[in-house]
This record gives C-alpha cells, structure tokens and sequence, in this order.
C-alpha cells in the first residue's frame, strides 16, 4: 500500500528587514491573525495538513532550515514537506520586499495550488501582489472564507462567489464584495493553536478579545467597528493555554478598555483563578492613559496578573494631538502615569515624534526639529520620574489608506523611500515648514539615544557599555539591603530596567551604524 501524505497548507509571517528595538518582540511572539488562520483551516479540514513559519522567531537551535543569507531556506522547506497551498502575511508594509520574494519563489513550484495573501498592506494595494503571482488576497477577516477558499482550490472550484476577496480574471483584477470581511461572530472561532507554529519558541503568547477601535485616530489602520469576545469565552482561552503551561500573554487589542464592562468581568474572573489556583501570570496590555481614573479597573488588572500596560502618550504638545485626533489632556498625562505606577505596573510609553499638523504654524511660531526634540525631552525627564520604565518613538508612518497617508498624498508631501524603510524609524514625508527633514531624522535618534543611553559616552561603545553592566551588578549586589528598605519589587523593577537598557543600548547602536552604511539622509527625495 502507498502512502499518500495529506496536502500541505503553509502559512507564512515574512521576515521583517531591520533589526531595531522595535523588532525584539518578534522574535519572542508570533502573528495571532496567522495562527488563527492556520488554527480554522487544521480543525475543519480533515484531509489537510497546516503549519505556521513565522520568519521572526525562527530557530536554527530547533533544525530550522537556513539559506546563505541566514533566512528561512523554502526549498529546503519544500524538500522536506511540499506546500500545496500557501498563506502569506502581509500587514507590513516594509515585509513587502520579502513577500515578493517569496510570491515569486513559489509561484515556480509547479506543486503549488494557491497563494494566498492578507493583512493591511494588501488590503490597501492587491494590485502588486496579484500581478506578481498571488491567486488570492483576502480583504478582512479570512477565518471566515478560508475553509472555503482552500476547497475551492483544491477541488478546482470557481471563486466568483466567495466574497471579500480580489483575484485576476482574463488579466483584470476583479474584486468580490463586500469590500472588507468583518461579520465574523467572534465567539464562534477555535482558540489558537500555538502548536502549528513550526521551528520557534514562543516565550510571549498573542491573544486578543476585541477587533477594531472606537478612536479615530488620524494615523491608525485600526478603524472598524468595535467587537469583542464574551469575557467567559475570553477566560475559557486563557485556561485553555495555562493549562498547557503558558505564563506570558500578550493582549493585542489596542485598548484593553474599548468594552470596559466586558473586560471588568474578564478580568475579575481571571483574578479568582489566579487566586484559588496561585497562578503567577505576566500579562501585557495596551490602554489609554485615562484608564488611571478607574482605580477599580487597574486593581482588577493587577489582580489578574497585569504587569505590563503600553500607553500611547503620542506627544505633550497639544497641536500635535489635535492633528493625531488623539483625545488626550496633555496635562493630566503626568498625573495618570503616577497613577498607573502606584498601582504597580511597568510602563511602556509610546510616542511620535515631529506629526505633521493640520494647520501650519505662522512664520514667528513655527519651531525647529531641535526645539521640537527640546520640548519632548523636557516632558520625557517628567515622564521618568512619574514612572515611564522604558519608550517607543516613531517617528510618524504614513500607512498605506489611512487618513493621514491620504492627507499627506493630496499635498504632495510624501518622499518616494524603498519600502524596506517604512518602519516607524525613517522620515517618509516633507515635514513642516521650519522644521528641517535631515535635522528630524537626527534629533529622532538622538531622543532614543538620550533615553537609553548616557550621550555623552554614546561615542565611546566599549566605555558606555561598562557603564551599563557595571550598573546591572551593582542594582545586582544591592538585593539584600533594596530588600529591607522598599521591598523586593523596586529592586526588581531597577534590575529590569536596567537589563532592557543594556539590551536596547546594543539594538540602537546596531541599527545606527546600519542607519549610516543606509545613506538614508542622501536618499530622500520628494514623490512626484
């Protein structure tokens, strides 16, 4: 008897080009929209086999195949365990170079029956992929139509009438309605399946409760409607994967807030379960600074096992808000982050640095990147004080649909930069008048650098870098008397500290020497 091994779907996360502080999660976590798609086609297709490769967590110690250039080697893969069928990632806008690639190498393999992509990027321009060599691009949520779409493939079915996909048709590319797949009922999808994820270790587990925002931010891809899991199937998850041994979770909603009263009970009755079971759990979430209001809500939080919240600070200047439409009250922002510390969570503040306003400044009010990054420190020195533990700034991306990239298109401000660059790191627009496009680039790492690193050693690597482990053993050799005189979790939150900021001095200096090699500054030039 022959053995016929079963079809095989392999779903992809591209690798993500530069290596920034930026991408250190990356290689820790893994893309939840990927699982979930892996996740519903494994427990409704029988006859198919699945597996994720997330190019970022990507282990050459578990026998990850690997090419010349240390990337994930597909022929390698292909060798080992055919694709009939392939899923590609395509949210970021910068992994685009790679998901050409990888379109291209395997649109040649003759034993490929489909390829299929989704995510924003796509979402936005399905043009490219599909000209490329891609059968299908996914507009929304695909955990509805990928059962269907697999079949369809398999079973050389016409596609005409699943709905929300673009596809080429007598070399037009057609695009079914609706426009964008959102309807899912949440509650009725399968917890992930973390075990599909191939040659990785997942130290941080992805999970989510709501899709979409409520906010209107001017620079966020995230704009649909608001929905959310019930808080009980939400637990029902949480058991599901602690029971399996997982600790770290990463909530990836972008308000954990958005149906408070859902997330008040979740949250409480997760807090039952860490106490009747003694659970140390470690959980991130990401909140609005107002959030610190509702003592009740952060004590739940805490109790459940919360311990990291991102708070999108954005800017302290007020015109620079008013253009994000980010309703925030830039002098409450110190107050809620003393609040949000007293409660005893590690902070990560989000920032953008230099967004371009609406309306301009007149000639006599408009300020320099200098003065720009001045106003920023000021606020960022305020920010440490009241509890900040460690930052993100970007520097402003305009992505691809939303009202800013539209805004910043009509006016003729967007700079024609390699996609590979579009990652929060490099300037992509004319900024504002009196503001200096080379000079904001500058003062953009010069921010990272000052909050990291001493500057005045950053010249001098070797010595800036004693500096830092000579730090680390002494926060290390000071446990007993830290102990006695504020406790073991100061002492701990210091110790921690100030092994991210070693780890993120070597990141940012890594990616300034490449930054240099990049030329980037020369590069820039305006769209026509």
């Amino acid at each position: 008897m022959i053995f016929c091994p079963r079809p095989l779907f392999r779903v992809i996360v591209p690798k993500l080009p530069s290596e920034t502080i930026f991408s250190m999660g990356a290689k820790t976590a893994t893309s939840l929209s990927a699982v979930m798609i892996a996740t519903v086609a494994n427990k409704a297709l029988s006859w198919l086999d699945v597996v994720v490769i997330d190019e970022n967590n990507y282990r050459r110690s578990l026998r990850a195949p690997l090419d010349a250039n240390g990337n994930p080697d597909h022929a390698a893969l292909q060798r080992e365990r055919p694709a009939t069928f392939i899923g590609l990632s395509c949210t970021m806008t910068n992994a685009m170079p790679r998901v050409l690639d990888l379109v291209c190498f395997y649109r040649q393999d003759s034993r490929v029956k489909g390829i299929f992509a989704g995510g924003r990027h796509v979402h936005n321009e399905p043009v490219e992929i599909l000209e490329a060599g891609a059968d299908v691009v996914v507009h929304g949520e695909g955990e509805g139509i990928i059962v269907e779409l697999l079949t369809a493939f398999a079973s050389g079915l016409e596609i005409s009438r699943i709905p929300g996909i673009s596809y080429k048709q007598e070399g037009s590319v057609v695009r079914n309605e609706p426009k964008y797949l959102k309807n899912l009922d949440l509650d009725t999808l399968p917890h992930p399946d973390f075990s599909l994820v191939g040659y990785s270790k997942i130290k941080t587990f992805p999970v989510s409760r709501t899709r979409g925002c409520s906010g209107n931010c001017e620079f966020c891809s995230v704009n649909d409607s608001p929905r959310w899991i019930s808080p009980e199937r939400f637990l029902d998850q949480f058991r599901y994967l602690i029971s399996i041994g997982v600790r770290k979770f990463f909530i990836v909603d972008d308000r954990v807030e958005e149906d408070m009263e859902g997330a008040r009970r979740f949250f409480s009755l997760l807090a039952e379960d860490v106490r009747k079971k003694k659970l140390r759990l470690d959980i991130m979430v990401q909140a609005r600074l107002s959030c610190a209001d509702d003592d009740e809500f952060l004590k739940l939080m805490n109790m459940a096992g919360v311990t990291n919240v991102c708070i999108g600070y954005e800017s302290p200047i007020v015109d620079e808000l008013k253009a994000m439409q980010k309703p925030i009250n830039p002098k409450k922002m110190l107050e809620w982050t003393r609040k949000f510390k007293r409660a005893g969570f590690f902070i990560h503040a989000m920032m953008i640095f230099g967004y371009p306003l609406k309306t301009q400044r007149s000639e006599e009010k408009q300020i320099s990147a200098r003065e720009l990054a001045d106003l920023f420190w000021k606020f960022l020195k305020q920010a440490i004080r009241a509890g900040v533990d460690t930052l993100k700034i970007l520097l402003p991306s305009p992505i691809t649909g939303t009202p800013l990239w539209s805004r910043l298109k009509k006016e003729g401000r967007l700079y024609d930069v390699d996609r590979k660059y579009h990652d929060g790191t490099r300037l992509l627009f004319q900024p504002d008048p009196g503001i200096d496009p080379k000079e904001l680039q500058l003062e953009y790492i010069r921010l990272m650098r000052k909050f990291y690193v001493r500057s005045i050693l950053w010249p001098m690597k070797s010595v800036s870098l004693v500096v830092h482990i000579v730090r680390i053993g002494f926060i290390t050799i000071s446990l007993p008397v830290e102990y006695f005189i504020s406790g073991f979790g100061p002492w701990y939150n210091k110790w921690r500290n100030s092994l991210i900021y070693f780890g993120a001095h070597l990141i940012i200096w890594k990616w300034h020497n490449n930054f240099k090699k990049s030329k980037f500054i020369a590069k820039l030039r305006r769209t026509k």
